[in-house]
């Protein structure tokens, strides 16, 4: 379990996030990089909320017709056609007019193979299901879907996903990828010509998730002293970024590795998700404040360095960089726990401690599920849930608790509008079974696999217990706790130890 009372005090949410806007694409702001008037894709943070969805549930309808003639636009003028192993592929290049400075590249950095349209590409398959529901199925939408379909399941490689490294391959070519992909699975898996689509696109989801999470999987060096890289992310293989760890923008494939872990069920993800957050708050720069309620977003580094010429150099940090939310992860609000579902898997993460947690889940892989609180908090508590690329704003929510069913209402559940995926459900305590929407009664529990600290020395050593009397605190909301601490075994100077919370 993690607690996230680590997050930077101004950036912590207050509410559900909404989705970005709806332009899709206009000038680019970076001079720096290009002439002004050279056209891009708008779509960096597309990934998290249904934009077209939230639109419909707000009633704004005219939001989703600026983003049809938006769309048309892109689709009419910019999208360029290919045909691959023969099959017809469609995408839209980085920048869709004008192009990089000499000094950074020039005319050879325009490129098919960008991330940025994956945003419209989502913002497309969406429009196309909302005219479904409608009974205005566009044929021309569904064309060009399969296209961009077609696109990403060859497209290999990805580059200049900001402009400054317009050479390399960067983390977040993962974000909105496996955004699309999603939607695309969640628009069609009931769709009988195209269910066989559907699951290999979240199989893709799955797999680009991975290709783009350059993450260190254990301590890359243990001969140096308290310098440890496990479940850090290299944020792109740039000179100035490579073997080092990074802040910023990597925020956001924590938000996809959630997104696709409830979705696929992948326990690994399950496995690095936990440790990444863990891990997360070695990301600090060292600026000190009077508590974390303080820190604003400039309080994590662009570079923790884990080799000699990495970037700041080995154990240094860049003297800036940026913390972003964690729209999928923090518990919102005054909620004590947010709880994050999906087709094949639910996950949970606490704030001021890790008290609580969810069992029994069950799921129809549709939006409906139910679960069961589990939690060592004393009397009642607020959780966040969220069930990512599913409106279940109009899905009622029912609490049993000892033994006594009933529907909940406004006093207990808030519909966020500006995201129908999510709910707020006040007033819970421990045992408390949570059902939102219809749920079968035989539908199977999901159990995830129990993952403990191995406590093996490793070979040619013996580890020794030392006498222990406390529990050391860990509260994030006291600075003079062990928050922070990492449990489990570790090395300094080439000598292994198991670091415990008891002293």
């Amino acid at each position: 379990m993690n607690d996230l009372g680590w997050i930077p005090g101004r950036v912590r949410l207050r509410d559900f996030a909404g989705p970005i806007g709806l332009g899709l694409f206009g000038p680019g702001s970076e001079s720096t990089f290009y002439p002004a008037g050279t056209v891009i894709v708008h779509g960096w943070r597309g990934h998290t909320e249904m934009p077209v969805d939230t639109a419909a549930r707000r009633g704004d309808t005219q939001a989703i017709e600026q983003a049809r003639g938006r769309l048309d636009e892109l689709l009419r003028k910019y999208a360029k056609r290919v045909e691959i192993a023969g099959e017809p592929c469609l995408f839209w290049e980085k920048p869709l007019e004008g192009a990089w400075k000499p000094d950074w590249g020039g005319p050879p950095v325009t490129t098919l193979h960008n991330a940025d349209a994956w945003y419209p590409a989502r913002v497309l398959v969406e429009l196309y299901r909302y005219d479904r529901q409608r009974g205005q199925a566009r044929a021309d939408y569904l064309a060009a879907i399969d296209g961009v379909f077609n696109w990403t399941k060859h497209f290999v490689w990805t580059r200049n996903e900001f402009a400054d490294v317009p050479s390399s391959p960067f983390a977040i070519g993962g974000t909105l990828s496996a955004a699309f992909l999603l939607d695309y699975y969640f628009t069609f898996c009931d769709d009988p010509s195209r269910r066989d689509n559907a699951a290999l696109a979240l199989a893709l989801a799955r797999n680009v998730t991975w290709r783009y999470l350059p993450l260190w999987a254990m301590d890359s060096d243990r001969y140096d002293s308290d310098l440890d890289s496990s479940f850090l992310i290299e944020p792109n293989s740039g000179r100035d970024w490579a073997a080092l760890a990074c802040a910023n923008e990597v925020h956001w494939n924590i938000d996809a590795l959630t997104q696709v872990y409830v979705h696929t069920g992948d326990e690994r993800m399950r496995y690095y998700l936990r440790g990444i957050l863990d891990r997360w708050p070695a990301l600090y720069r060292p600026v000190y404040e009077t508590s974390l309620e303080q820190a604003g977003q400039d309080a994590m580094t662009e570079g923790l360095g884990f080799f000699d010429g990495a970037g700041p150099g080995r154990g240094g940090r860049y003297n800036y960089g940026t913390a972003a939310t964690l729209p999928l992860n923090e518990p919102v609000g005054n909620s004590k726990l947010r709880v994050v579902a999906g087709a094949r898997a639910a996950i949970g993460f606490c704030k001021d401690g890790t008290h609580s947690d969810l069992a029994d889940y069950r799921t129809d892989g549709r939006g409906a599920c139910a679960f069961r609180l589990v939690s060592g908090l004393p009397g009642e508590f607020d959780v966040s849930f969220s069930y990512p690329y599913v409106d279940i704003s109009k899905l009622a929510v029912r609490l049993t608790r000892d033994g006594q069913a009933r529907t909940l209402g406004a006093e207990q559940v808030r519909h966020p509008e500006q995201s129908p995926s999510s709910l707020y459900l006040g007033g819970l305590r421990a045992g408390d079974v949570i059902q939102i929407g219809e749920l079968p009664a035989d539908t199977t529990a999901y159990a995830p696999p129990a993952v403990a600290p191995s406590e093996a020395a490793p070979a040619g050593w013996r580890l020794q217990t030392l006498a222990a009397e406390v529990t050391l605190p860990r509260d994030w909301r006291d600075t003079s706790s062990y928050a922070g601490l990492v449990v489990g075994l570790r090395w300094a100077c080439g000598v292994p130890y198991q670091q415990t919370e008891r002293a």
